[in-house]
């Protein structure tokens, strides 16, 4: 097995692929039906599943870059949102150091407008390798991944509801046990304290701030 400082997507998708349809590797991404199947299913189901929580490894906070443009709105300026981001920001804030999150703004498809001078934002992003993954996650990842080809691709129902359960607990929508639960524990097992923090740190101040 390739060593996790070596693993692409490409390496992820093929042991899904292997797990889940035993189907021989796939040299990219494009090339054949086969590849373009494959290709579709890993990036959608891979970004569905790291916004399943809040995961450190793929959290970030940044000062955003102030477009020059005035805001066609009530807004006094407005920004440029993470071109690498998942989901809407997590958390707003007005100031570096700031104690509270805070709710005064708007997003405007790939904007965010609002009356502050300068912006940061805590929010998910998008990793660019499964080598980012802690391995608990790349674990209940590869199960999760293979339960949707193994669905998909070969339309093997059994082997999908084996690995969905495997993964989730059971196969209702939304279940938070098997390996996502694991996942989802160890991550918070692995968080700082709030005491560890100045003043908890970005996810401590939106809850407080009601970000």
């Amino acid at each position: 097995m390739t060593a996790t400082a070596e693993i692409t997507e490409l390496d992820f998708a093929n042991w899904a692929l292997s797990k889940g349809c035993k189907s021989a590797a796939i040299a990219a991404f494009s090339g054949g039906d086969l590849e373009e199947q494959v290709n579709a299913i890993y990036w959608t189901h891979t970004e569905a599943l790291l916004a399943t929580a809040l995961w450190r490894f793929n959290t970030n906070t940044i000062q955003l870059t102030r477009l020059s443009a005035t805001p066609v709105s009530k807004w006094d300026y407005k920004y440029a949102l993470p071109s690498d981001r998942i989901t809407d920001p997590i958390a707003i804030f007005d100031d570096a150091d700031a104690a509270f999150a805070h709710q005064d703004f708007e997003i405007f498809e790939d904007e965010l407008h609002c009356d502050d001078e300068t912006c940061f934002v805590h929010y998910q992003r998008r990793p660019s390798s499964p080598r980012r993954w802690t391995p608990v996650f790349r674990d209940f990842a590869l199960t999760s991944l293979a339960a949707e080809l193994a669905l998909q691709i070969v339309e093997d129902r059994s082997r999908y509801e084996t690995f969905k359960i495997e993964a989730y607990g059971s196969l209702r929508p939304g279940g938070l046990g098997g390996k996502l639960l694991i996942a989802v524990q160890r991550e918070a097992l692995s968080a700082p304290p709030v005491s560890a923090l100045p003043d908890g740190g970005p996810l401590v101040r939106a809850r407080q701030g009601g970000g």
